[in-house]
């Protein structure tokens, strides 16, 4: 596992929200930030991933062209839930993203009928 941090960014391209995770690779981290930006996306319109002192990709969409949650790792989507969660909880500007707030209880819903089965 690695250190990853995401910047998120609105349209004038200030910062708006920050987190730090840990990812499995660079693919694993791209696929949890553009999520997490997706799921910003009321308020973010892009976002930097670094790796320490590597930027691993700098996006000018929130949505990835192949996003599709259903198809995201169980593993992905507990990362993307726990930091959904610490997102809405911080200063940040993303924390009042109505559309996080609907992800995220979009997924905790999914992930409790899943435990249901």
């Amino acid at each position: 596992m690695s250190l990853y941090r995401v910047y998120f960014r609105n349209q004038s391209k200030f910062v708006v929200g920050r987190d730090v995770f840990d990812a499995e690779d660079d693919a694993c981290a791209m696929a949890i930030a553009w999520t997490l930006c997706d799921a910003c996306s009321d308020v973010c319109t892009a976002f930097d991933l670094w790796q320490g002192v590597r930027q691993v990709e700098m996006s000018s969409s929130p949505r990835s062209p192949d996003l599709n949650f259903d198809g995201v790792a169980t593993q992905v989507q507990n990362i993307v839930l726990e930091r959904e969660l610490v997102l809405r909880h911080t200063q940040w500007v993303v924390a009042d993203s109505r559309r996080l707030l609907e992800e995220t209880q979009r997924l905790l819903s999914s992930t409790r009928r899943a435990h249901a089965v």
